[in-house]
């Protein structure tokens, strides 16, 4: 996704632009977020599995946490929103305006 971002800014065209920041939303709320469910599902799978590994250790609590954070994150509260209202400012500042060149 880095490179379609570096893509559309280089194209300068404001449409695409909003394209961009719809699909990454669409991408993020969609495709991450279920493979961050998966990869927090086959964690607990293997935790529970495990005799020597439990979950009052340290390492675990620690990821446990920064999980809740980044799926909170990817659940588009906090970055599905911001993308929205971007690309949302983007077509109310920029009908007139077919590319982004600096004046």
């Amino acid at each position: 996704m880095q490179f379609f971002g570096i893509r559309t800014l280089a194209s300068g065209s404001a449409e695409r632009l909003v394209h961009f920041a719809q699909d990454v939303e669409w991408i993020g709320s969609r495709v991450l977020t279920l493979s961050a469910l998966g990869a927090f599902l086959s964690g607990v799978g293997l935790v529970l599995n495990a005799s020597f590994w439990d979950f009052g250790d340290d390492w675990i609590v620690i990821g446990l946490g920064l999980f809740a954070v980044t799926f909170i994150a990817s659940t588009g509260t906090l970055v599905g929103a911001f993308v929205g209202a971007l690309a949302i400012a983007a077509l109310l500042v920029l009908p007139a305006r077919r590319t982004l060149t600096p004046s």
